[in-house]
């Protein structure tokens, strides 16, 4: 209350501090009213284009909070072009991991493993590059087996990376190797429960899959359980999404499709969302008619999104 009170006070005194509009907007992340932020946030960069500072807290909302794949790649190029300028390879470094992460997220691969190659040049034990880099290949060469092992050494690397083993176990889930699976999802479950942390609930239902698999279904029940309560709880655009899948893995071929059919109208959702095809997740409905219409028309809309995004970035001479 009071970063808001204070800001509403300096903008009395200067109406175009992009510190003062920072903090306003900053004042709402903190209530978690993300979107009621992005316009003080763009008012600040209306006023200090140039703003650095600017710059960053855009690219981060609109890589997380109000996500928006042309805005989070516009505002990641920017990022790179103002902060070239500077020396500091370590920032550099996490400026291109960002500008690869919007790329991919737009469809730009290409693009992206460029930026990528640029990041891990600036900074080579950039720790989020490093494990993600893997990931954003796979989007070119499609070799799962090459992935798993280059994730493997990285988790090798630093075993208490929560994230990377992550990685791992989803992987093996997703050729259906389970025990593999459940082994990572194994230490990940421990490395949480160390630390006392919740993370990755969006991972819950391959988790419970796994466990049950490997017959632990009293621990598959309460995975699968928790995850059936994140998704109707979730309030970002992939609420129908996870519904869709959890509905799918109970072979309700009906309430699957509902909510797939609610989440294609959305629009700004990740470039992963399309490899859903493979997932063993949704085999009950994969060979159903509407199943394939559906994804093909939301593969047809993100590539005419992507040409779009394209267009816009060159007319405004950023690509």
């Amino acid at each position: 209350e009071k970063v808001n009170s204070y800001a509403d006070k300096a903008m009395l005194y200067d109406s175009k501090s992009g510190e003062s509009f920072i903090a306003k907007a900053l004042s709402f992340a903190h209530r978690k009213e993300y979107a009621q932020a992005v316009p003080y946030l763009e008012k600040a960069l209306e006023y200090n284009p140039n703003s650095g500072l600017v710059i960053h807290f855009l690219t981060e909302f609109y890589s997380m909070f109000v996500f928006n794949r042309a805005k989070y790649l516009e505002y990641s190029l920017r990022g790179v072009e103002l902060d070239k300028a500077f020396h500091d390879s370590t920032t550099l470094s996490f400026k291109y991991f960002h500008l690869s992460n919007a790329f991919i997220q737009a469809g730009f691969i290409d693009e992206a493993l460029e930026a990528m190659d640029k990041s891990l040049a600036y900074n080579p034990n950039n720790p989020f590059a490093r494990y993600v880099s893997p990931l954003f290949r796979f989007s070119k060469n499609k070799d799962v087996a090459l992935t798993i092992d280059l994730l493997i050494k990285e988790y090798q690397k630093d075993t208490t990376r929560i994230d990377v083993v992550k990685e791992v176990a989803r992987f093996y889930y997703g050729t259906r190797d389970y025990e593999n699976a459940y082994l990572y999802y194994r230490k990940m479950i421990d490395r949480m429960n160390m630390y006392k942390i919740d993370l990755f609930k969006d991972q819950y239902l391959y988790m419970g899959i796994a466990f049950a698999k490997m017959g632990f279904p009293k621990e598959a029940d309460t995975y699968i359980t928790t995850f059936k309560d994140f998704a109707d709880h979730d309030q970002t655009i992939y609420k129908h999404f996870h519904l869709m899948m959890y509905y799918s893995y109970k072979g309700d071929s009906k309430k699957a499709l509902e909510h797939l059919r609610e989440f294609a109208k959305e629009d700004n959702y990740m470039y992963w969302i399309l490899m859903i095809r493979d997932d063993p997740t949704v085999d009950s409905i994969r060979d159903l008619p509407e199943f394939k219409s559906i994804m093909q028309g939301m593969e047809k809309r993100f590539w005419e999104r992507n040409k779009k995004i394209r267009k816009e970035l060159e007319e405004k001479g950023l690509l």
